[in-house]
């Protein structure tokens, strides 16, 4: 777990980290998912009907 003030580049360390670790072993299962991202809305919404249960 990263934790921080806001805009601090949590997310620009976990990106290298996944790049790192990609390059050490290329067969690793390392999957980074950026929910800034558009193309990921809807894991966010999947995390909202959860909220509501």
């Amino acid at each position: 777990m990263i934790t921080g003030m806001r805009r601090s580049s949590k997310s620009e360390l976990m990106k290298a980290f996944s790049a790192s670790v990609a390059r050490r072993d290329p067969s690793s299962n390392n999957v980074y998912i950026d929910l800034l991202d558009l193309d990921n809305e809807l894991l966010l919404e999947y995390q909202r009907c959860i909220a509501k249960s």
